[in-house]
């Protein structure tokens, strides 16, 4: 019987003991799949017992000092992934039990050089995580199965790609932005991407508004490294699209005109008449995927969602501010 090729999973992990046990059980209950990989959790840095949780869990564990999940990734594989192929995880998302063995078939021809998968709730008790999780599924909904990007959540690789490609873009410290430039990088090496969305992974969404602002806020500020590092993949990808680029300045612009409309109304009533106009044009743009998540979640999800959007495009307007005085501007401060 063919044993087929080894698989190494790599697990980067901050502060991460009450889940890690249950991630690292997860990996190891893998079904359908010729041999069982082996597990590598990378404690970046953490000031809780992760390592001790993750050892008695059955994992080996590295250690380094904090430097970010994709500098926790590359120690991962360079020092200890021997497979042919090596699993990305993170530390918060609970594999499936055929997660890995669909992902394995999804690399089907030599020339995938990686396949990724899709989510499900972790917390499918929480308003938030099911609004979140529901544009996710919309967003997927539409991928096919050759992508331009992959999320690093959930990801197969092959070892030979990861040597030519160097792995992950360690000057990317925060959790957003490293899997696209390492997407961008195989691409451009010719290598295929596949997305396998029956793959899938439970994630603990954000379940507070303030946490998922701070989040949405990061992201924008490294989309700013991200769209310096490869200024053609500005226009979005699969998951990703020219709105969410154009989206978060409009809410920025939008909030703006209304701090200033009341003073404009004893001056111009024409400038006054923006705001209304800016905000019932960012509003507008949430209507289709608030009407899809209404339909799957409820209308009071719908709602929300509907207060929610440019709220979050604010964020990442907030963090696209910040990006661009960070990494487009001689002086600004790289790491």
């Amino acid at each position: 019987m063919n044993a087929g090729p080894s698989v190494t999973a790599i697990i980067p992990a901050l502060n991460a003991s009450r889940n890690i046990d249950a991630v690292v059980r997860a990996v190891r209950s893998q079904t359908g799949i010729p041999s069982a990989p082996a597990i590598v959790v990378v404690d970046d840095g953490s000031t809780d017992d992760t390592a001790a949780v993750a050892r008695k869990a059955g994992a080996v564990v590295l250690t380094q000092p904090n430097r970010g999940p994709a500098a926790a990734r590359n120690h991962g594989w360079r020092e200890h992934g021997k497979g042919e192929l090596v699993w990305f995880l993170d530390a918060d998302c609970f594999p499936a039990p055929d997660a890995l063995a669909i992902l394995l078939a999804a690399l089907d021809s030599p020339s995938i050089g990686a396949a990724g998968g899709s989510y499900t709730n972790a917390r499918t008790e929480s308003a938030l995580a099911r609004i979140v999780q529901a544009e996710i599924a919309m967003r997927h909904a539409r991928m096919g199965p050759e992508v331009r990007f992959l999320g690093s959540y959930h990801l197969l690789v092959r070892r030979e790609v990861l040597e030519s490609t160097g792995g992950f873009d360690e000057s990317y410290r925060a959790a957003s932005g490293e899997d696209n430039d390492f997407s961008y990088r195989i691409r451009k090496l010719g290598h295929r991407l596949r997305f396998a969305p029956g793959s899938r992974v439970a994630h603990l969404h954000p379940v507070n508004v303030f946490v998922y602002w701070k989040e949405q806020c990061r992201h924008g500020e490294w989309r700013m490294k991200l769209y310096r590092d490869h200024p053609g993949e500005a226009r979005g990808d699969d998951y990703s699209g020219p709105f969410d680029f154009l989206e978060p300045p409009l809410a920025l612009v939008t909030a703006m005109a209304i701090l200033a409309a009341p003073f404009a109304w004893s001056g111009e009533a024409r400038v006054a008449l923006a705001a209304p106009l800016l905000l019932a044009t960012l509003l507008a743009l949430a209507v289709p995927a608030a009407w899809r998540i209404g339909r799957r979640e409820g209308a009071a999800a719908g709602l929300i969602y509907m207060g929610l959007r440019p709220v979050r495009a604010a964020a990442r307007g907030v963090g696209m501010v910040r990006g661009i005085a960070r990494y487009w501007f001689p002086g600004g401060r790289e790491r």
